[in-house]
């Protein structure tokens, strides 16, 4: 986690992370945040940035609010030295519009930064999104190695 930034104050040291592995999941790496002593007010204004520095042939993640949200924003970026060869793909889970787009999914090359998402009215909880990289169509030949190893 690189900040998490409440109300105006900064609560990144306080965070624990808790990892742990459940192979009866779908996705078995599991990563927790956790945080306690935070003042209860009626609402709060979260600021919540990560950056994560990942060895590709692919990459999955998917993250799903606990609690109901308003003014939802998310900008995802991918870099790296062949993004040229890459996809990439970020697919909410909200029973909401989103931008100009209806069903409420973007498909960009990783060079770029995906269609920020922006919603400001509420989103429910376990509303969130997935995000995926891999290998373009033509390119997974080069990686395949990597990947059956």
């Amino acid at each position: 986690m690189t900040s998490l930034v409440i109300n105006g104050i900064d609560y990144t040291e306080n965070v624990q992370i808790k990892d742990s592995i459940d192979e009866t999941k779908d996705f078995i790496y599991q990563r927790e945040f956790i945080l306690e002593n935070v003042p209860r007010q009626k609402f709060y204004d979260v600021t919540h940035v990560v950056k994560s520095y990942r060895t590709f042939p692919m990459y999955h993640m998917s993250y799903r609010l606990a609690t109901p949200c308003k003014k939802y924003y998310l900008k995802l970026e991918i870099k790296g030295n062949e993004c040229s060869k890459w996809r990439g793909g970020l697919k909410m889970f909200a029973p909401v519009k989103f931008g100009d787009n209806t069903i409420n999914k973007h498909d960009t090359p990783p060079d770029t930064i995906l269609q920020c998402v922006k919603i400001d009215e509420w989103i429910p909880s376990k509303s969130g999104y997935s995000v995926f990289a891999r290998p373009k169509q033509e390119y997974w030949k080069e990686y395949i190695d990597i990947i059956t190893d």
